[in-house]
């Protein structure tokens, strides 16, 4: 009975220990998963941001500017 008792406990413990090891490393990998996703999309919303600034500058720069050729030439850029 000694020796069944003892194995149960054993395995119980192995478990624990197993079930405990998968919990942190779940934790660690979705810390890291978002950090990557968060470092992406915010190179792509930056990237995004200085095509729109380089497309964009000169229609704000000229004084008869219509916003209406900004939006066409967008819609353009968007389609190629």
């Amino acid at each position: 009975m000694f020796r069944s008792s003892f194995l149960w406990r054993l395995y119980a413990g192995i478990v624990g220990v197993i079930l405990i090891c998968a919990f942190i490393i779940n934790l660690l990998l979705t810390n890291y998963i978002k950090e990557n996703n968060s470092e992406a999309l915010n190179q792509e919303l930056l990237t995004r941001a200085q095509f729109l600034k380089e497309v964009s500058l000169p229609y704000f720069k000229r004084k008869d500017s219509d916003f209406h050729d900004l939006q066409n030439h967008l819609q353009q850029l968007d389609k190629v």
